[in-house]
């Protein structure tokens, strides 16, 4: 386990954006574009 030593600014602050997924369910995506590219392709965030 790791001890964060000092607290980490925050980067930027993201909006999720309005979507429908599947079967027309209703959803905020907040992991969109550039985003996408530095993280995990199986992570979803969505809300």
């Amino acid at each position: 386990m790791t001890i964060l030593q000092s607290p980490r600014s925050v980067e930027r602050l993201v909006t999720g954006r309005p979507t429908s997924d599947g079967a027309g369910v209703k959803l905020t995506r907040v992991l969109t574009g550039d985003l996408q590219q530095r993280l995990d392709p199986f992570l979803m965030l969505d809300a």
